[in-house]
């Protein structure tokens, strides 16, 4: 396999070289290769997996994200109802982590019609 590096990461992996631009370069990689490894001391190497904290954060980010998009629900000229039916989803975004540690295993909960 070649992986194709740019600044000392694996942007792509192929089977066959292709042309591309001179910042960049085809390096041999292992098999199981895949974009984002890095090379450290000419060696292809997985990413580290991201801490715990790290992960936590990642899932704050994305619940507080959430919780932005639906801001507008909760204006003072928001008709009663709607901002009566985006209350729950609000509150359990806000509790998502109570339940959930990363965003691979998060369910998020489902935004009213």
């Amino acid at each position: 396999m070649k992986g194709l590096l740019l600044n000392n990461e694996i942007v792509d992996v192929s089977a066959s070289e292709f042309p591309v631009h001179a910042s960049m370069t085809w390096i041999d990689v292992p098999d199981d290769c895949e974009a984002g490894w890095t090379v450290v001391d000419g060696i292809p190497t997985p990413p580290t997996p991201p801490s715990a904290e790290e992960q936590m954060r990642d899932l704050r980010l994305a619940r507080t994200t959430k919780l932005r998009k639906s801001d507008w629900t909760q204006f003072p000229d928001v008709p009663e109802s709607t901002r009566l039916a985006w209350q729950p989803y609000r509150q359990a975004l806000r509790d998502i982590t109570n339940t959930y540690s990363n965003l691979q295993d998060v369910v998020w909960p489902t935004k009213p019609e």
